[in-house]
């Protein structure tokens, strides 16, 4: 009944009271002439001859676990046709040293399982093409532990003969007991790696007297005459109570995810900003990639908030040049704080001036995100007419411009100011507190268009704005102020501009530098126009140290 091909599995009790008598053929007790697991042999002729007779081949005996109610346990598949006869298996059984009585048993095992098992000792003669060599290491005293010059070159003779070798160690890999027997692996392993066509496999027993040691290596044998074998790639096996292990390395996916993770950012998903319970805030993950700003969860939002914090829901953030310096590396700064103003709605507030539902816009770091807390001195109302967008504009412009004209240059009517870029969100806000307070207005932009913008806009006039690409415009500067230069100077160039604004300062001016390519290149300044009794002063409103009053201003 069973078909070709097809396994049968042959299982005996410890209890043979609890053998159903209907499961056994009589054919097949010989099973029961053994009383435990330790007297049945691995495999015994009388079995033996009884399965091939029936038609069986590939005996193999299954491990059987000490809490099992089993006593024993085979395997065996059904020929097919074409393989009921077939001609015994050519194995040379090789030995540098005499082979011992273990070695006799593993031989006598293998011609039990139909293998023809044809001895030699050192030195060795010729064999056929297809010929399997079977090399036992004495486990005791590893062949190169203490090899000799002749020996060493009949090894080589081995391996460059391409026969299907098998080599056989003790306990020298997994649950190693005898790491002295390892060393042949490693010969093997470079043998391999350096001339891929050799054939040599290497099998590591738990102990050659074990009962699961001539199954194995049948086994192994038994892989070495198929096709598929060399297509897997497997030459190194290891047995430990009866089971056969391969080398395998499996993948740790949830590691694997965190380092990739770690290095390119995790795997975005599509979802709603607002909608998430979670702050939600935009990262560059890779200083320097652009493509690599991502959104990313950093935690709830507070169950309760601190005395005179409000939360804000984003509706618009302003972006600044800076935040693309800090996002390129062009300049330090913290890339998981990007964004330093917006405008949204109170979501919750512990203070009387604000309620929630009110329209607001903010000045603190981190405002591309979904929701932001701040202190009230940071937040200032803003009226229905205004849009999210324009309000969020307003945030950090202002007070550059305020504290930098006023408290560091002490502008005032009559002066005459340079503002450098002065098409940018700063550089606007400069010349509008110019024109509030009268004073004369300078610039430098980077395009015609710009400079018309500012004609048409502010009223800025065309012989009073130069180019910021060049240093061309130290000359006009001069020459438009009558070599007498400005008062105040609101920088954001550097290198050679930055030196050649500094020299356009008048007597008495002030020099405020906004930028910070050249602080943190350690760049050098000329100490002539101090002659003149100028000031230079630097700003960052990002600074630690800036009081919140001055943004509560």
């Amino acid at each position: 009944m069973l078909r070709e091909d097809g396994y049968l599995l042959l299982v005996s009790y410890k209890d043979k009271g609890t053998l159903p008598s209907s499961v056994w053929s009589n054919r097949l007790k010989v099973l029961d002439t053994y009383s435990s697991e330790d007297e049945m042999p691995a495999f015994n002729e009388q079995l033996s001859q009884l399965l091939a007779q029936e038609g069986m081949k590939r005996v193999r005996q299954m491990p059987v676990p000490d809490s099992s109610t089993l006593d024993s346990a085979f395997i065996a598949v059904k020929m097919t046709k074409g393989s009921l006869v077939s001609t015994p298996r050519n194995i040379h059984l090789l030995n540098f040293l005499p082979l011992q009585q273990t070695g006799r048993r593993i031989a006598n095992g293998l011609e039990l399982l139909g293998c023809k098992i044809l001895g030699q000792n050192y030195p060795f003669s010729q064999f056929n093409y297809d010929d399997m060599l079977l090399i036992l290491d004495d486990p005791t005293s590893p062949l190169l532990s203490n090899i000799g010059q002749d020996q060493w070159a009949s090894l080589q003779t081995l391996f460059r003969s391409r026969n299907k070798i098998l080599w056989l160690t003790e306990g020298s890999q997994c649950e190693v007991d005898k790491p002295e027997n390892a060393q042949i692996h490693g010969l093997i392993r470079t043998v391999r790696d350096e001339d891929p066509s050799i054939n040599i496999t290497t099998l590591d027993v738990e102990e050659y007297q074990g009962k699961h040691t001539v199954p194995a290596i049948n086994t192994i044998l038994e892989s070495l005459q198929t096709s598929t074998f060399r297509e897997t790639g497997d030459y190194e096996y290891v047995e430990r109570r009866g089971q056969i292990f391969i080398s395998r390395v499996s993948p740790d996916y949830a590691l694997t995810t965190f380092a990739k993770a770690e290095e390119e950012g995790a795997t975005p998903v599509t979802g709603s900003l607002h909608d998430n319970d979670s702050r939600i805030r935009l990262f560059c993950e890779r200083v320097g990639d652009l493509d690599s700003l991502k959104y990313r969860e950093i935690g709830p939002v507070p169950a309760e908030l601190q005395s005179g914090e409000v939360e804000i829901e984003i509706a618009a953030a302003g972006l600044n040049f800076k935040d693309i310096a800090i996002s390129t590396g062009l300049i330090p700064g913290n890339e998981g704080l990007l964004g330093f103003e917006g405008a949204g709605t109170i979501r919750k507030s512990t203070s009387d001036l604000y309620h929630v539902g009110q329209r607001v816009l903010f000045t603190k770091a981190g405002s591309f995100a979904n929701r932001i807390i701040a202190g009230t001195e940071l937040v200032h109302p803003i009226p229905d007419s205004m849009s999210f967008e324009d309000a969020a504009t307003l945030g950090a412009v202002y007070p550059v411009a305020i504290y930098s004209l006023f408290d560091l240059a002490n502008a005032c009517e009559g002066q005459r100011v340079l503002v450098h870029s002065a098409a940018g969100g700063v550089g606007i806000a400069c010349i509008q507190l110019c024109r509030f307070i009268g004073a004369e207005i300078y610039a430098t932009v980077g395009s015609d268009e710009k400079r018309t913008f500012l004609a048409n806009t502010f009223g800025v006039p065309s012989s009073r704005v130069f180019n910021s690409r060049s240093t061309s415009f130290a000359p006009d500067l001069m020459e438009a102020t009558n070599g007498e230069g400005v008062d105040v100077i609101i920088n954001s160039l550097t290198g050679d501009l930055l030196e050649e604004s500094w020299n356009c300062i008048r007597e008495g001016g002030t020099m405020v530098e906004l930028g910070k390519r050249d602080i943190i290149e350690r760049s050098y300044l000329p100490m002539e126009p101090f002659s003149r009794n100028v000031s230079y002063r630097s700003f960052d409103i990002s600074h630690k140290s800036v009081p919140k009053s001055l943004m509560a201003r």
